[in-house]
């Protein structure tokens, strides 16, 4: 992190990409100023790296802005494809627990487009990146698979998950908790509003 910020040292604006769970899932309604919680060593490391850009930048003169993306970024490529769509296709993937977990979703199309306006802004800030439907991971998975014509994955006891994945993954992956777009749509609109929209036109082009 330092190498890096040593070479983009002469930047106007520095845009940290970070996500939802460094936020503590106690609180209902997630903002940029819910309190954070370190709870694994990766979400410690994310705040560590925040801090230390956040500090060098404020010392020379560069504005700061964090984005905290949703915990499902989807679209055709990345993990979304690889670890969800295809295993599902495959009726390989397992939900760990029952999946009722509220998460927080975003076309990937409509991150780019959010950064995009975040960069055009060029001021120090933080906005949340996700779209305006918070909703249960077993919800969006039998969305997929009523559209592609596939089984609904099974699910898996969370124990035997952590066996397969890590604590620390599985703990990620079974948070559960809401937040809000509000600020960000202030400055973006999104093309995608909610998960369903967004699987509908994703969907059909795979």
């Amino acid at each position: 992190m330092k190498n890096l910020f040593s070479a983009v040292s002469g930047a106007k604006l520095y845009v940290y990409i970070s996500g939802l769970a460094v936020f503590d899932p106690k609180y209902d309604k997630i903002i940029e100023t819910t309190p954070k919680k370190s709870d694994t060593e990766f979400i410690k490391t994310r705040i560590k790296a925040q801090e230390f850009l956040e500090e060098n930048c404020k010392k020379s003169g560069i504005n700061f802005s964090v984005a905290y993306l949703g915990d499902v970024v989807y679209g055709n490529g990345g993990f979304f494809k690889s670890m969800i769509l295809d295993r599902m296709q495959k009726c390989t993937f397992r939900i760990p627990g029952n999946g009722k977990y509220i998460k927080n979703f975003i076309h990937v199309e409509d991150v780019v487009g959010a950064l995009i306006a975040v960069i055009q802004k060029s001021e120090t800030d933080s906005y949340i990146l996700t779209d305006s439907k918070p909703a249960p991971f077993v919800e969006f998975l039998n969305y997929i698979s009523d559209n592609l014509g596939v089984k609904k994955p099974k699910m898996v006891p969370t124990a035997l998950a952590k066996l397969v994945l890590g604590s620390d993954a599985i703990k990620l992956l079974t948070r559960s908790a809401s937040a809000s777009n509000h600020k960000i749509s202030q400055i973006y609109d999104f093309k995608f509003p909610t998960y369903k929209e967004g699987l509908s036109n994703l969907l059909p082009k795979l």
